[in-house]
């Protein structure tokens, strides 16, 4: 694999057949750590992301009624199946240096097509509305669900996991509301911008949310792998449910 950093080391990112990493055991771990090292070098040059419409197709079985690019019924019983189970406690974790760009009308994205008044693609008028996300998530049932984030909030941020006043504190900040203007630019990879959407998920259905620019945070696939034990940790303790 070639990374962004030429003083990281080599990581094996060897494509598995899989949809998803499985953890049935304590050795599972170093593998799903990996996995999480890699999905996060492809795509820096990448325009636009739809993280959350990802993961709502993701966990939405093919009869439902959500439609997407209207169509409807998602992934989670035909290419994802296997993944949700009854008895498992379903953790969400976004690792995104830039907010979510899920647009209700993907014409935006074509050659020629008018940007915002800002001059972006992505501004809120456009996008699909978070309620849409929160509502995917109330549909999974009685399971335990939480969502994290390694995204774009102030590098000095700490809230502690599960505190979801605290996450909304950070959405107040100053700059959180300052979508063009650079959080931090990280040497070598690309520039954090803010993620006031991802961090209103974390919020609403509160685990932990990381600064992508906190220099504490791990830029070697060895810290990334720390740094997963640490997310697995807070969300053991901060797991709610979403009803």
């Amino acid at each position: 694999m070639q990374s962004p950093n030429d003083d990281w080391p080599a990581v094996d990112c060897t494509v598995s057949a899989e949809r998803y990493q499985r953890v049935e055991s304590p050795g599972d771990v170093e593998a799903a750590a990996t996995a999480l090292a890699c999905a996060q070098f492809p795509g820096v040059d990448r325009c636009v992301t739809a993280s959350l419409e990802a993961m709502l197709k993701a966990l939405t079985p093919s009869f439902s009624e959500v439609e997407f690019r209207g169509e409807p019924g998602g992934h989670q019983d035909g290419a994802n199946r296997g993944f949700l189970r009854s008895d498992s406690l379903v953790a969400v974790l976004f690792v995104e240096g830039v907010d979510d760009c899920s647009l209700a009308d993907l014409r935006h994205l074509e050659r020629g097509a008018p940007p915002c008044s800002d001059s972006r693609i992505c501004c809120e008028e456009r996008l699909l509305p978070v309620e849409r996300y929160l509502d995917g998530l109330h549909r999974l049932g009685a399971r335990r669900v939480v969502v994290n984030a390694i995204t774009g909030i102030p590098a000095d941020a700490h809230p502690a996991p599960g505190d979801a006043e605290a996450i909304r504190a950070v959405l107040a900040r100053p700059e959180m509301m300052a979508p063009t203007s650079p959080l931090c630019a990280i040497p070598g990879w690309t520039s954090v911008f803010p993620s006031p959407r991802l961090t209103r998920m974390v919020a609403d259905c509160p685990g932990g949310v990381w600064s992508m620019c906190d220099p504490r945070l791990p830029t070697t696939p060895d810290g990334q792998r720390e740094l997963m034990r640490e997310i697995g940790s807070s969300i053991a303790r901060a797991a709610c449910h979403p009803e």
